[in-house]
């Protein structure tokens, strides 16, 4: 098996775009799951870690970095009115709201050539926060 990030899968149909690139995912709760890229000769580099937060902090750090960027995602189209009026920043159109099977084609071919593969066990989900189950039992404890 090939792991590939839903970020990555939603940031890369916008590898043509010269600005700084934002791939969001819908978090649920008030929230966005999001990472940054930059353009490179072979497609897109990640540039920071994925995060979680609420969409107007996300929205306040764009804003503090002014600089020219492409928010794209189903996180993007969700929260549309909170980054839309932001300087610099456009929102991607309706293809860039999904990851679609073409990238994860396009990102798993060259790592399938040099034979990157993991077995079904070794790939592992990245938790960006506590499920809801373990935080419903935490404040359960509390009462």
């Amino acid at each position: 098996m090939i792991g590939i990030s839903s970020l990555d899968l939603a940031a890369f149909p916008a590898r043509f775009s010269d600005r700084l690139i934002v791939s969001t995912v819908d978090a649920r709760r008030g929230e966005i799951f999001y990472a940054t890229y930059r353009r490179t000769a072979g497609g897109i580099q990640r540039i920071s870690e994925p995060h979680v937060d609420q969409p107007d902090n996300v929205a306040n750090q764009l804003n503090a970095n002014a600089e020219d960027c492409l928010v794209v995602g189903d996180g993007a189209q969700r929260y549309a009115e909170t980054f839309e009026n932001l300087r610099g920043v456009e929102i991607g159109q309706e293809g860039f709201r999904y990851p679609n099977a073409g990238s994860l084609v396009e990102l798993a071919h060259p790592r399938a050539l040099r034979e990157e593969f993991v077995s079904p066990s070794e790939v592992t989900p990245l938790y960006l926060r506590a499920p809801d189950a373990r935080i419903n039992w935490q404040q359960r404890e509390r009462s």
